[in-house]
């Protein structure tokens, strides 16, 4: 129940995600409400991608999952913005421990790299809030945990398929998981009750989520992902003068 030996694994997936946060860019500044209304979301988290990317292309250490990753990570911190960039900079570098020395990824080792990308993002923040980035992060941390020890004992998982195929159940699970935290997001903060829409940061992350899946499974992209989302497609408007900018201030780092 592992995926091949192929770190390029990690760099098709961070090329995937860069393009589909860049295509969802608009949308997601247009929905950032939380915890400022100042309309970068997306593009901070495509500037964090895009030197994840970068870096993990340039990695020499490419036999070692962690060690791509965590290159990726640390050069994803130089360059993140906000603190939706500074999120996923810290969950990239967050998994890279618990996969060094890899040259395979099973259920097991990616949920201990999602618990602690999980745990890596909330200890980053002063006042660590849900209805946001880490609301999905958890979400998909539980779901491979759950997955990682229910898969022994599943048919669609065991056998001698091919690996990455036997990953693939986990982590389309995973997916589906976190579009029901994504839409648990517009009822966990009050600013985005009022509005009647997502986080921004979460959507943005659902579809970094997704470039896995799909890079996992070898199957397309799913468009429609995110439409239905309230504010996806329509964006937001904060009241005049709102803003929470405190309640989710970064204990090291900028703001959002």
């Amino acid at each position: 129940m592992s995926t091949p030996p192929r770190p390029s694994l990690v760099r098709h997936w961070l090329a995937l995600a860069e393009e589909l946060v860049g295509r969802a860019a608009p949308r997601l500044d247009a929905l950032n409400l939380f915890p400022v209304p100042d309309a970068d979301t997306g593009t901070n988290m495509l500037a964090t991608l895009t030197a994840a990317r970068t870096a993990a292309d340039a990695c020499p250490a490419q036999d070692d999952v962690g060690a791509v990753l965590a290159h990726a990570g640390a050069a994803a911190l130089d360059s993140a913005r906000g603190n939706s960039g500074m999120l996923l900079a810290v969950s990239l570098a967050g998994m890279a421990e618990p996969l060094r020395g890899r040259e395979r990824v099973d259920a097991f080792a990616l949920a201990a790299a999602f618990g602690a990308a999980d745990r890596a993002a909330r200890q980053a923040l002063s006042d660590p809030r849900e209805g946001t980035i880490l609301t999905v992060l958890s979400a998909a941390a539980r779901s491979l945990a759950r997955s990682s020890t229910q898969a022994p004992d599943t048919p669609a998982v065991a056998g001698d398929a091919d690996p990455a195929v036997r990953l693939g159940p986990a982590v389309t699970v995973m997916l589906a998981d976190c579009v029901q935290a994504v839409e648990e997001t517009e009822s966990l903060l009050a600013p985005l009750t009022r509005a009647q829409v997502v986080d921004a940061g979460a959507v943005g992350l659902l579809w970094v989520f997704e470039a896995l899946r799909s890079v996992v499974t070898g199957t397309p992209v799913d468009e429609e992902l995110a439409t239905a989302l309230p504010g996806y497609v329509e964006g937001a408007h904060a009241a005049e003068g709102e803003s929470v900018a405190e309640a989710e201030a970064p204990a090291e780092g900028p703001s959002r």
